[in-house]
């Protein structure tokens, strides 16, 4: 199995897991290529997930490489750049990081090194992970109301 499809078939389980999920699916927009992989609504809220998987560097002083993040793609997300229900959701070795619209274009500008220091750094496939308290602030973070602190300060980089 490709590692996309992979993410792609873990995130159809973690979300049949989440508290107040409404419903979710798999996006095939041919008519607009730019479209995310996954729409999503919990509570009544609407939200979106793009799904990128990229190498892991060998040094943590590496930067992240997303060439499969077309520039479609990223137009298609910084229309909607005040949402705070729009994600990238990046997996890189065996962790995933959940980024906002906040933080997911600066993503290429940052060391390896500090991207694992990203606070919803999660591991989506590990069942034992999602307690029910993981579950609720997942479900909290897809809905915009993130009470953990998330933006990567750019100005560090």
């Amino acid at each position: 199995m490709k590692p996309e499809a992979k993410l792609s078939l873990e995130w159809n389980m973690l979300m049949n897991r989440l508290p107040n999920m409404d419903g979710h699916e798999s996006i095939e927009n041919t008519s607009n290529t730019g479209t995310p992989d996954k729409a999503f609504t919990i509570s009544g809220i609407n939200g979106w997930a793009e799904l990128k998987v990229a190498k892991e560097p060998k040094k943590d002083s590496t930067y992240i490489k997303l060439p499969h993040w077309s520039k479609i793609q990223r137009l298609w997300m910084k229309r909607r750049l005040t949402s705070s229900t729009v994600f990238l959701v990046l997996r890189v070795g065996i962790w995933d990081y959940i980024l906002d619209t906040h933080n997911m274009f600066n993503i290429e500008n940052i060391p390896y090194g500090d991207l694992k220091k990203h606070i919803w750094k999660v591991q989506i496939g590990e069942h034992y992970f999602w307690n029910a308290a993981n579950l609720l602030l997942f479900s909290n973070k897809l809905r915009g109301q993130d009470i953990l602190k998330t933006e990567i300060n750019e100005n560090e980089y």
